[in-house]
């Protein structure tokens, strides 16, 4: 009987310390779960250094980035004002008339462009030209080292895609079998746009192709200066209808009025229409 109750006894005893050991690990797990990713615990310290060396490698990019705007404006002559723009993507509505558009920051040009592609044509609208904007300089972007506007075409870093590879993409459809074309008015209010760069090299497909900063103008450009352009077509095959343009490939039958464009524009194809403002203008 004695022997019975010292086995239950020390069963007993072993059961209560089994308890309290997994009491203390379970304690011990929820300390070393607390200390890794607690308010101060080790991942979450490792996250923070990790965006504040990311934040820090961007700010960097950004110095070097403005160094190198002050040295252009220097070497170039061209200046422009830093972008203020609070929706940059957006077309703000002038607050006089509900019909007028502003373009603020190149945000703002890439989407317009996007969106004239994909069926905007904005007939019996105005887009204005809100302030003179550069390319090549971050200040005429909100973020110029921004990397979400792939749904626009730019999968990647915006401000490099649009000054290397294919460059801008142009306003409107630059086939003819796409009628997706712009066809209200564009007042440049004598502002500029500086350092255009479209690079359009395609060996297969259809004819009849429209490149330049619009692609087929069926409405008006007005006031508007597209200073240190740089627009190369290049195409082995043959070009039976295709013009290359500054302001746009074709004006049919719409207008160009009070326009300047300086810079490059050139191409190798056989068989294309080149002009400095318009490659082609018929009414």
């Amino acid at each position: 009987m004695k022997i019975k109750n010292e086995l239950k006894n020390k069963k007993g005893i072993t059961l209560i310390a089994l308890v309290i050991t997994i009491i203390v690990l379970l304690i011990l797990a929820g300390v070393s779960i607390a200390t890794l990713t607690g308010p101060n615990g080790l991942l979450t310290r490792a996250n923070q250094a990790k965006e504040e060396t990311k934040n820090a490698e961007q700010e960097e990019r950004y110095d070097i980035a403005r160094q190198e705007d002050l040295i252009n404006e220097y070497v170039t002559g061209i200046e422009v004002e830093q972008v203020t723009d609070p929706n940059p993507g957006v077309l703000e509505i002038e607050q006089a008339d509900a019909n007028i558009f502003m373009i603020n920051s190149i945000e703002d040009l890439v989407f317009f462009a996007y969106d004239v592609t994909n069926g905007n044509n904005y007939q019996g609208k105005t887009v204005k030209l809100g302030l003179s904007l550069d390319f090549n300089s971050t200040k005429s972007y909100a973020n110029a080292l921004r990397t979400d506007y792939g749904e626009y075409g730019y999968d990647g870093e915006l401000k490099t895609l649009l000054t290397s590879e294919s460059g801008f993409i142009p306003i409107g459809s630059i086939y003819d079998s796409e009628p997706q074309n712009f066809s209200g008015i564009f007042d440049g209010q004598n502002k500029s746009i500086s350092n255009l760069y479209i690079n359009f090299t395609k060996d297969e497909g259809e004819n009849d192709i429209k490149v330049g900063f619009f692609t087929r103008n069926r409405g008006t450009i007005k006031n508007l200066k597209l200073l240190s352009t740089n627009i190369v077509y290049s195409r082995s095959i043959d070009n039976v209808g295709s013009s290359i343009g500054g302001i746009c490939g074709q004006a049919s039958p719409g207008t160009v009025e009070n326009c300047l464009v300086t810079g490059n524009i050139s191409s190798n194809a056989p068989g294309i229409n080149v002009g400095g403002i318009t490659g082609t203008h018929s009414r």
